[in-house]
C-alpha cells in the first residue's frame, strides 16, 4: 500500500492541473485541448454523483498508474488509484481487474461515511476488500511531463463494489459507476 501511496501523491501533482477544468464539464469533452470529465454515481449505503477526470502516467520506479478524482462539490469525493502490473510502461485499451493489476485503491467518502475497494496481486489477506472493473475504451495521444508519460486524454469506465470502511459512521456496501 506505501508504493500506492506514494504513486497517489505524484498523480496527484498531474491531476490539479486539469481537474480545474473538468468541474465545469457536465460529461466527456475537450476544453482548450484538454479532455474533461465524465460522471461518477455512488449508490447504497452512499448516494450522490460528481464528475471525475481519468488520467494515465508511467513514471520510472513507480509504473503505469492510472487516476480517477472528483471536482464537484457538494456530492462524495471519489478517489481512485490503479497501478498496473509492472514492467507495464505504455497504456491501452482493455480490462482491467483486482486480478490484473499490482494494486488499487477505490474509495468513496463524504463526512465520516467511507467505502473502499482495495486489491491487486501485491495486496493480500486482511487488507484485500471488494472489487471492480476498469474499462479502458480509447488511450488518446500522450504528453510528456517532467515526471514521465501521461495520457491525459483516455475514456472509458469504471466499476466497483465497495464495503464500508472499517472506523468510519458507514456500514453495508456501495456501488460506484464511472464513465471517463
Amino acid at each position: 500500500m506505501e508504493r500506492t501511496m506514494r504513486a497517489a501523491g505524484n498523480l496527484a501533482k498531474g491531476l490539479l492541473v486539469v481537474a480545474v477544468l473538468a468541474t465545469a464539464a457536465a460529461c466527456g469533452g475537450t476544453v482548450s485541448g484538454v479532455a474533461t470529465g465524465g460522471p461518477a454515481t455512488v449508490s447504497g449505503g452512499l448516494t450522490g454523483t460528481v464528475i471525475v477526470k481519468g488520467l494515465g502516467q508511467y513514471q520510472s520506479g513507480v509504473g503505469l498508474v492510472f487516476g480517477l478524482n472528483s471536482t464537484t462539490a457538494g456530492g462524495p469525493t471519489v478517489a481512485i488509484i490503479v497501478t498496473l502490473p509492472s514492467g507495464t510502461s505504455t497504456l491501452s485499451t482493455g480490462t482491467f481487474t483486482s486480478a490484473s493489476v499490482s494494486q488499487a485503491s477505490i474509495q468513496a467518502y463524504q463526512g465520516n461515511n467511507g467505502y473502499a475497494a482495495v486489491g491487486g496481486t501485491s495486496v493480500s489477506g486482511a487488507d484485500a476488500q471488494g472489487s471492480f472493473t476498469l474499462n479502458v475504451t480509447e488511450v488518446g495521444s500522450t504528453l510528456s511531463a517532467g515526471i514521465g508519460t501521461r495520457w491525459p486524454f483516455m475514456h472509458g469506465t469504471l466499476t466497483a463494489t465497495m464495503p464500508a470502511v472499517s472506523g468510519s459512521a458507514a456500514t453495508g456496501t456501495a456501488a460506484l459507476s464511472v464513465t471517463f
